[in-house]
């Protein structure tokens, strides 16, 4: 039982290796796990200008509310 356990664990750990190496290696992936990278700065940047500003909190509330509207209002690239 032990040995299958420790097979499985070294399977699951060998392909989340791969996967990395997959997602820097492929251009395309590699530009989108930049632009996330870049979107994610963009917001906590924004969580920490509001927060200094209403405090933390309010700050939370405020950036959350402002990314469910930008979020909502974005179409979908494949609704039309």
């Amino acid at each position: 039982m032990k040995n299958i356990i420790k097979n499985l664990k070294e399977k699951l750990f060998a392909e989340k290796e791969v996967k990395k190496e997959h997602l820097l290696k492929h251009e395309t992936k590699r530009i989108t796990l930049i632009k996330f990278f870049f979107v994610l700065v963009l917001f906590l940047v924004y969580l920490l200008f509001v927060s200094l500003k209403y405090g933390l909190k309010n700050g939370f509330l405020i950036a959350l509310l402002t990314w469910s509207f930008f979020v909502l209002c974005t179409p979908i690239a494949d609704a039309g």
